[in-house]
């Protein structure tokens, strides 16, 4: 085979690393000459990396036994030559020992429940319609799954509406779980702490061993002993909330976790209030029929005495206010 440019420059084409001499390795489709690999007279003049010396240059190997349990091809090591060097019986065109022959697809016979050859694996699925029901995504790995990231919104529901390794579980990282018996996200949701790399959102930044199960807050007196924004339960341990009120206006329904959520059909709004759904708050209104005989208009999710002057003549007031009231 012809020799390659200096390094830097375009060689000989090539897709694997044994198609180029020694002393070369195929970098974007060309053989280059490795800077490194020049100059020898024996392998002893030559780095850890190379195990001989050939024509005065240092090259991966010479023969077999420079690559321990592989082959010597073209001065490269491989992991076979030739079908009888793999248990599979397969070498692939990578001289790889594959499954099955991503040329052919010949091979996933062997393999019970995965018939798709897939770069010389043999593979449950390839696409989602080669998934049954309950798992009806083709994950990475070409194993069917619950869920994809790109697909958690559909696949998930409340409340393990997050996909995880692609499962559908509570949580996908451990800031989906932020309270502190519960602070890290595992393979079903989320699980006790056990390290304090899970405990930043406490002000104990320990994982403290309850005698139970660890946990990443100590016990507290008075929301002043927790993190900005949480309080002190009845249970003494510092979390987002105990009851609505506790919760900001972006997510206003303390839910049985003790942590806040926006409104929905699984977190419904107290009573008197109704879920704007568009932004999951918490409004007095959505339509007229939601207010009550005194205060009859409904505008921007608040019920209202009036809009104008002229909706107060059968009231005291004779003009509307700017909080909706006529006085």
């Amino acid at each position: 085979m012809d020799g390659g440019g200096a390094d830097g420059g375009g060689g000989t084409a090539c897709t694997f690393d044994f198609e180029c001499s020694y002393g070369e390795w195929c970098k974007g489709g060309f053989c280059h000459r490795d800077s490194a690999s020049d100059d020898c007279s024996t392998p002893a003049d030559c780095g850890p990396r190379f195990a001989a010396c050939v024509s005065g240059v240092c090259s991966l190997c010479e023969v077999d036994a420079d690559c321990g349990s592989g082959f010597c091809l073209n001065y490269h090591c491989v992991e076979c030559t030739e079908d009888a060097q793999c248990q599979t019986g397969i070498c692939g065109a990578d001289k790889r020992c594959k499954e099955c022959r991503p040329e052919t697809g010949n091979g996933c016979e062997a393999y019970a429940g995965r018939p798709f050859c897939v770069e010389g694996l043999c593979k449950q699925c390839q696409q989602d319609s080669d998934c049954p029901t309950e798992l009806p995504r083709c994950g990475s790995e070409g194993l069917c799954v619950e869920c994809t990231d790109a697909t958690a919104a559909t696949d998930c529901q409340p409340p393990n509406d997050r996909c995880h390794l692609e499962r559908c579980t509570s949580c996908a990282s451990d800031d989906d779980c932020p309270y502190p018996t519960q602070s890290s996200c595992g393979n079903a949701g989320c699980i006790p702490c056990f390290s304090g790399f899970q405990c930043g959102a406490w002000t104990d930044y320990d994982c403290l061993d309850l005698g139970v199960d660890k946990a990443c807050s100590k016990a507290c007196a008075t929301a002043a002993d927790c993190a900005p924004g949480h309080i002190c339960n009845a249970a003494g341990f510092c979390a987002q909330c105990a009851v609505d009120a506790d919760c900001p206006a972006a997510t206003p329904v303390c839910g049985a976790d003790s942590l806040c959520y926006a409104c929905d059909a699984t977190h419904p709004c107290p009573e008197g209030r109704v879920c704007n759904t568009a932004e999951g708050t918490c409004v007095q209104c959505r339509t007229r029929a939601d207010c009550p005989a005194h205060r009859p208009y409904c505008r921007q999710g608040a019920c209202l005495g009036c809009r104008n002057d002229s909706d107060c003549s059968a009231h005291a007031g004779t003009t509307c206010q700017p909080d909706g009231a006529c006085r």
